[in-house]
């Protein structure tokens, strides 16, 4: 009896220690993949302040010097830089590899369109299409896929048209269309910044400043939602009380859009948050953010978006870049170096955001009124501050993965002004930056 429970309990000791053993790596394996992954963050930090950027060179870009440009876009896929200029009626696009001007779309409203200039935002999705906000309410989309027997050309939804025909983002078959277009005169502006849901196939298209149709008191700010599949509209999102529609921004471990919307004095600016599967909810949240509340905020806009990783969120709102945290809202650090800019984006490619503004670190001597324009460079892990790079005229900068190349197309000055463009001032440029020291000088 003695030898019968005497083994039962060697047995369930032996049991309970090869379940703790078993246990104990779980817990140990957590903590070391926690450690290492601080360790990982501490070491890329450390990177990006021992291979700081600098200025390489300039791409001239032929035709009409570039008085008027708006976003820009750099894709992986067709290694490729894309600018929406206006002053050509053209989406430029520049080789990412080896700096050249290659080849552009036309045929876009331009700088004086009735209805809104074009082209404005713009995005390529995986398939090689440009996706581009126009003048007159229209979505464009052309094939830049240089295999293509189509390639530089414009697809239409609608067979036969020829002109202009891109997705009608005023058709007045929908809601937030109707604020702004009666069936018969369309005030409805420009289409204007874009998103991509990748796994829906959804392109969302802000129009951010529509007037009222006739006989109508007030047109809010409103996005269309297209389908890339079909061309044909989703339905529409009313952004009620808002001063405008900014950058969209799909974030895909939440299946949410996420759109930037400047304030009013009324309103303060937000961040809005859109299910594209459920456009019946409209707003499906909202963070706001009262300018009064962020350390040196001013005035009530909001501009760029980009998600970088951790869910940081960095927006450029009251003047300033802001790291919120997707999930939440939550502001997580509030950047003093560097003003807030248009266009602002993050590069998975060395872990850093970007942006041009007013340099905040100099002492402003009057006549100016702010700092000279730089390339402001964040760590996209911890948020912080890493260096302000000289970018005289540049604007809305993007960067290629692959080589950590960052562009920043310069507008024309008028002599004798100058810019980082130098002999090109007069017409304007593309800057290049790149990582001092590091591999990819």
């Amino acid at each position: 009896m003695k030898t019968k429970l005497v083994g039962c309990c060697l047995l369930g000791l032996a049991l309970i220690l090869t379940l703790s053993i078993s246990a104990r790596p779980d817990r140990d394996d957590r903590d070391r993949h926690d450690r290492d992954d601080e360790r990982g963050r501490s070491e890329n930090h450390k990177h990006n302040v021992n291979t700081p950027v600098g200025f390489l060179e300039v791409i001239q870009i032929p035709g009409n010097p570039l008085a008027s440009t708006d976003l820009s876009w750099t894709d992986p896929g067709t290694e490729r830089f894309y600018l929406a200029d206006r002053s050509n009626s053209a989406v430029d696009i520049v080789s990412a590899e080896k700096d050249v001007f290659l080849d552009r779309v036309t045929g876009f409203v331009g700088a004086t369109g009735a209805q809104g200039a074009g082209p404005n935002g713009l995005l390529v999705t995986p398939d090689h299409r440009l996706f581009a906000g126009d003048g007159n309410s229209k979505l464009q989309v052309a094939d830049v896929d240089p295999n293509s027997s189509n390639y530089l050309k414009f697809l239409f939804p609608s067979v036969g048209c020829t002109v202009n025909c891109g997705v009608n983002t005023a058709d007045p078959a929908f809601a937030g269309s109707q604020q702004c277009n009666d069936g018969t005169t369309n005030n409805c502006n420009r289409a204007d910044e874009l998103g991509y849901d990748p796994a829906d196939h959804i392109i969302m298209v802000a129009n951010d400043a529509p007037t009222p149709a006739p006989g109508v008191t007030v047109a809010w700010p409103y996005a269309t939602f297209v389908s890339t599949d079909t061309y044909k509209i989703l339905g529409q999102v009313i952004f009620t009380g808002a001063g405008g529609a900014e950058q969209p921004v799909w974030d895909a471990a939440t299946q949410r859009f996420l759109i930037t919307l400047p304030g009013t004095a009324l309103q303060a600016p937000e961040v809005a948050v859109i299910d594209p599967k459920n456009l019946g909810l409209g707003i499906v949240n909202h963070y706001s953010f009262p300018c009064s509340s962020l350390p040196g905020g001013s005035s009530f806009g909001a501009n760029g978006a980009a998600l970088g990783a951790f869910q940081h969120l960095l927006i450029s709102v009251c003047g300033e870049p802001v790291v919120i945290d997707a999930l939440t809202g939550a502001v997580l650090h509030v950047i003093r170096d560097v003003g807030g800019g248009d266009e602002v984006w993050y590069n998975p490619g060395d872990g850093r955001f970007y942006l041009t503004s007013a340099d905040n670190t100099v002492v402003v001597v009057p006549p100016a009124t702010t700092g000279p324009t730089v390339l402001g460079v964040l760590d996209g892990e911890d948020s912080s501050w890493l260096q302000n790079v000289p970018d005289v005229g540049g604007r809305n900068p993007s960067a290629f993965p692959e080589n950590n190349r960052i562009f920043s197309p310069v507008r024309a000055a008028t002599p004798p002004a100058t810019t980082i463009c130098g002999s090109f001032s007069s017409t304007g440029c593309i800057a290049v930056f790149t990582h001092k020291g590091g591999e990819d000088e």
